[in-house]
């Protein structure tokens, strides 16, 4: 199997990295937004603090998403998020 040329492995991780962190990141705020309504704060609250969290959670992403190896663990992950925040926001 020919390996992939640079140029499509650099562009596929940056959108990863981009809208797949957005993803990621949009998914955990809502599942923490939610939990930490759940556990008794304010509406208002839980949002802030996974706002908050939202900033540092997005760097943590972007971070991983040019130290992993490969592209598969990035793009599944990222997949998952979608369909997580579909289900979440069902609710």
């Amino acid at each position: 199997m020919q390996a992939l040329k640079p140029v499509f492995v650099l562009t596929a991780r940056l959108i990863g990295a981009i809208a797949g962190g957005y993803a990621i990141t949009a998914a955990l705020m809502l599942l923490i937004s939610r939990l930490a309504h759940l556990a008794g704060a304010t509406r208002s609250d839980a949002v802030m603090l996974s706002v908050l969290l939202g900033f540092v959670l997005y760097g943590v992403v972007l971070i991983w998403a040019f130290s992993v190896r490969r592209l598969a663990p990035l793009w599944g992950l990222s997949a998952l998020a979608v369909v997580a925040i579909a289900l979440l926001t069902r609710a």
